[in-house]
């Protein structure tokens, strides 16, 4: 984890804004690896909030209400509504990230996701994949999209961690099957391992899976998405 993630100073946790130096940092580290963690930036409070309204909209919704995701059973993505707790989460949030992300997507992307994922005790670790499929050479012209996951609590390593392969966001996806077999032996996925209030960002493109939940602990996580404007979206979910 510590090489995919920035150093964020106590000066800018308290600013709730990136240095340039740090900005560039992380979007160089995003660029190359296809992942980036910012830990422990979000405020306990915030984190708390969220997670409150997030678990009590969960427990409430029908079963058609869910995002369409991968072993699914124990594991809930709900789209959200806009209110008042999460829309000040999402501003810090953008306050740490939004550098990254325009440098990363241009100017005036589009929010395509805003939702919450949580992975209750005994969610099953999902298959790898990227959220936006790659089969041609021509979707290298498709939107790029930038998916940033909020964790609200700890994640221990037991607990639904998110799983990621760095730097298969590129030509990985055009590698003949005999090539990737011998790419996925040697790439051992990292395992995202954080405190509460941290912010993965992720190109969606990027292998990664929801590992189990073998805790009795829930594993919140506030996400949102965002997509290059004036280019054809991906394929995927």
């Amino acid at each position: 984890v510590v090489m995919l993630s920035l150093k964020v100073s106590s000066e800018e946790k308290k600013a709730r804004k990136l240095t340039h130096h740090t900005k560039e940092t992380g979007v160089n580290k995003l660029r190359s690896m296809g992942v980036v963690a910012l830990q422990n930036v979000m405020p306990a409070s915030l984190c708390d909030a969220v997670y409150q309204d997030a678990l009590a909209m969960t427990q409430a919704a029908k079963e058609e209400m869910f995002g369409n995701i991968m072993e699914a059973d124990f594991r809930k993505d709900l789209p959200q509504v806009f209110n008042a707790n999460n829309v000040r989460f999402l501003r810090v949030a953008l306050g740490f990230t939004g550098g990254i992300l325009e440098d990363i997507l241009g100017k005036d992307p589009i929010l395509v996701e805003y939702s919450s994922l949580i992975s209750f005790p005994g969610a099953k670790q999902q298959d790898m994949h990227p959220d936006s499929g790659m089969e041609q050479f021509d979707d290298l012209e498709t939107a790029q999209i930038v998916s940033v996951f909020c964790y609200l609590t700890d994640v221990a390593e037991n607990m639904a961690a998110l799983d990621v392969i760095p730097r298969t966001h590129t030509h990985y996806h055009f590698a003949d099957e005999d090539e990737i077999g011998v790419m996925a032996d040697r790439a051992l996925p990292v395992r995202m391992v954080v405190p509460f209030g941290s912010v993965v960002m992720m190109n969606s493109r990027t292998h990664h899976r929801g590992s189990e939940n073998m805790s009795p602990r829930n594993r919140p996580a506030f996400y949102f998405s965002f997509m290059q404007s004036g280019k054809p979206p991906p394929d995927g979910p």
